[in-house]
């Protein structure tokens, strides 16, 4: 087969993810807002394309079956019961198309799709990360006006000095995680040191503007877990010789110490208004007579819908009350913000409504993670892309317990890439399939 045809069709099936992503970012502006579902029929198309090729050839994983299929029935079945087919369609199939384009790419190409799929990704949200340095600077988007309403609504404070970046995801809670996952991206991807310190640096500076306190947990949480992992690498590299570096990593070195002095000397100069805006937004949410706004919402819902959860039939336990039926819970039990109508935990909304066997079947996704990371501290060698993936995820299940992620088009998108990439494949090598998409 020409080497040249296979770069070409898998620089065009990386460019189906990147395009459905970047349709995802557009549904918060209004001119296009329906470029998306554009996007989701090029995803469809391929899709079917591959499916066929892949026909004579294929290699189904029996672990990808039985994740996949059991959680796909459940929902389109919860779906027609409650007659609620079109909030599956618009909030939950393009998880189920990406992981089946993702996850049958991978058989035909390798780890090589991961890592290029990887480092594209990086570029396109580092552009994001330069540009939010505008809402930073302006306290504003750059493109506000051309906002959809309801994202427009959501942008507190704006031209204010208590305004939270967003980026292009429309809520700084949704830019807070991505700002997290990229932090992540250019750790394993970015190989020029210099540029990687001060790409590195802009992500915090964005981090830190959205004020997103489960993007900041969601980070402390996924460095500990780096650290752990890269335990014995960081020991090496601590130790290693300064002499055997060349002219070039010399001078990178020493402009990232001097990037990392200046940091450390702007850290040091604004400790304490840091610190004390940090306390502030953390504010008095751990404690039990809390009255921080958000966390009296939050707790609430909790307890009302465990205690509707334990006073319904065993049927409604079992199965849930049907997909998309919590909006009119919300509706009918105010709990502190009037027409509030979401929980802000999406695990709270799938136990609400999918039951048990909704809770069981999300279960079954977080031990998969919980394998990966076994693996990860067991052995001394490891795939850096499997690493990437497991984290970008660990952030986004963090970042869900605190808002409805899979209403975000973005969230739910990178969601399914990123579980597409750690499922089990049978065979790493790449299938013939005649030059083919």
């Amino acid at each position: 087969m020409d080497l040249g045809i296979i770069s070409s069709k898998l620089w065009l099936n990386i460019g189906v993810i990147l395009l459905v992503f970047i349709g995802a970012i557009l549904r918060i502006y209004s001119l296009t807002h329906k470029v998306y579902y554009m996007t989701l029929l090029i995803l469809c198309f391929y899709l079917v394309v591959m499916i066929i090729n892949f026909y004579k050839h294929k290699i189904i994983n029996k672990y990808f079956l039985l994740i996949f299929l059991p959680t796909l029935l459940f929902l389109v079945i919860s779906s027609l019961i409650h007659h609620t087919l079109n909030i599956f369609v618009k909030f939950y199939i393009v998880e189920y198309l990406i992981v089946s384009y993702i996850y049958l790419s991978i058989l035909k190409y390798g780890k090589l799709y991961v890592s290029l799929l990887s480092k594209c990704m990086t570029y396109m949200l580092n552009i994001f990360s330069i540009f939010n340095i505008y809402q930073v600077v302006f306290h504003k988007p750059m493109l506000y006006d051309f906002l959809t309403s309801e994202i427009q609504t959501l942008q507190y404070q704006v031209s204010t000095s208590f305004y939270r970046t967003s980026s292009v995801f429309g809520h700084a809670i949704v830019a807070g995680l991505f700002f997290v996952i990229l932090f992540l991206h250019n750790f394993f991807t970015l190989k020029n040191k210099i540029f990687k310190y001060i790409l590195q640096g802009i992500v915090l500076i964005n981090l830190y503007s959205t004020m997103s306190r489960s993007a900041w947990l969601a980070f402390l949480v996924v460095i500990f877990i780096l650290i752990l992992i890269n335990f014995k690498k960081i020991n090496l590299i601590a130790f290693a010789s300064f002499s055997n570096l060349s002219y070039r990593q010399i001078l990178y070195t020493y402009l990232g110490v001097i990037i990392i002095a200046i940091g450390v000397l702007f850290i040091a100069q604004n400790y304490n208004s840091l610190l004390e805006s940090i306390i502030n937004r953390f504010g008095d949410s751990l404690s039990d007579n809390s009255t921080d706004l958000s966390n009296l919402q939050r707790t609430g819902t909790i307890t009302a819908i465990f205690k509707f959860m334990s006073d319904v039939g065993m049927k409604n336990l079992i199965f849930g009350n049907g997909l998309g039926t919590v909006a009119n819970f919300m509706l009918s039990h105010q709990i502190v913000i009037p027409d509030f109508l979401t929980t802000d935990n999406q695990y709270l909304t799938w136990y609400y409504e999918f039951g048990i066997c909704g809770i069981f079947l999300v279960s079954l996704f977080f031990f998969m993670l919980i394998h990966h990371l076994i693996k990860f501290f067991m052995n001394k060698s490891y795939d850096w892309t499997q690493v990437l993936s497991v984290s970008c995820l660990i952030v986004l299940c963090i970042g869900m317990f605190f808002f409805e992620g899979i209403q975000w088009e973005t969230v739910g998108v990178f969601l399914a890439i990123n579980l597409g990439c750690i499922l089990p494949v049978t065979n790493q090598n790449n299938i013939n399939t005649g030059g083919k998409l």
